[in-house]
């Protein structure tokens, strides 16, 4: 996933920011980031989320405000619904509302979005109101935009999806280093990747290649790699019936009882409970 920065063009002569309703197979676009902010809701589709130093799975449902310059990018799963995946997205700068005092508590909620907040029960009211915001005359959008953005902000349902210790969008040359490592990583989930390895295709030392890339993404690397496989064996567990074991290798861990003890760790709930409360 090479990093890329989105030219999001707000055409200023007929709206303050940019609204987009998706209707496609699937959600693979680039890893990619941008100035302005963006609250995306997937009403349909399925696979995983990736926000700074965050991996994690969504469905349908799913509401997060991208906070300004953070890298993020939502890939659908292999083997998703023949259905069109649907997602609505606003892309704003963060000044949109700076000028109303009544706004002022926007932006507390803005700042919190540089780690990407992610809205754990949104209301079926509000839900409904960006399904339907494409029916609105321009004016109502641009009050309706702002009531959303409100109710989220007294929204405490929430939580924060990059680590705190994330740093924000690095120079391009290094964002660009990032994203080919973190490439090759996602590349290779299927099969164990040894630290040499990975240090050997980053021309570093192990011990180099460690200290840079917890400087870079604010993550160890083996927290990163196994991060990623365990939300790659969840969706397995959720959408095939391949055994316990037969996940645990296919997601690069050399023994199941490694595998059960990180899933346990990052979950919460060894593998059999998850399939077992989520199907």
């Amino acid at each position: 996933m090479k990093l890329q920065f989105e030219n999001v063009q707000i055409s200023k002569a007929t709206a303050s920011y940019k609204f987009l309703r998706l209707d496609q197979p699937g959600f693979n676009g680039n890893w990619h980031y941008h100035p302005e902010l963006e609250l995306t809701y997937i009403e349909r589709g399925e696979g995983i989320r990736f926000m700074g130093d965050h991996i994690g799975s969504f469905t349908g449902g799913d509401l997060v405000l991208v906070g300004e310059q953070l890298p993020h990018n939502w890939i659908s799963a292999e083997n998703h619904s023949e259905e069109n995946c649907i997602a609505y997205v606003f892309q704003f700068e963060k000044d949109l509302f700076s000028q109303f005092p009544e706004c002022i508590p926007l932006m507390k909620l803005f700042r919190q979005s540089s780690k990407g907040i992610h809205f754990l029960k949104p209301s079926e009211q509000l839900l409904l109101t960006i399904q339907t915001f494409e029916s609105l005359t321009p004016a109502e959008r641009l009050f309706t935009l702002m009531k959303i953005l409100n109710d989220l902000q007294e929204d405490k349902n929430r939580m924060l999806l990059s680590s705190i210790s994330y740093n924000e969008a690095p120079p391009k040359a290094a964002q660009n280093k990032v994203s080919n490592i973190t490439n090759y990583i996602m590349e290779r989930l299927d099969k164990p990747l040894p630290l040499e390895e990975i240090a050997h295709f980053s021309k570093m030392t192990t011990t180099s290649f460690c200290r840079w890339f917890k400087n870079a993404t604010g993550n160890s690397f083996v927290n990163y790699l196994n991060s990623a496989r365990i939300e790659k064996a969840c969706y397995e567990l959720l959408h095939s019936d391949k055994r316990v074991s037969e996940i645990a290798y296919s997601t690069g861990f050399e023994t199941v009882g490694h595998f059960n003890r990180t899933f346990k760790k990052l979950k919460g709930i060894p593998p059999s409970q998850y399939r077992k409360n989520f199907i």
